[in-house]
């Protein structure tokens, strides 16, 4: 996991993706520090792409 509230983390990114690593990526909307994951869709090299919180399941009918 990496966190950070501005572009540093991107280069982590990097060094996950050499490795081959993992990368999800939260969206910059639901993020409360938009800096990193901001960053981190601009480097291209992430995996995939979540919201958080995740949406909740359907209501049962």
């Amino acid at each position: 996991m990496l966190t950070d509230t501005d572009s540093e983390g991107a280069r982590g990114v990097e060094a996950v993706k050499e490795h081959g690593g993992t990368v999800i990526v939260q969206d910059p909307e639901t993020d409360e520090f938009h800096g990193m994951p901001t960053a981190t869709v601009r480097t291209a090299r992430w995996t995939t792409f979540c919201r958080w919180p995740p949406s909740p399941p359907p209501s049962p009918t």
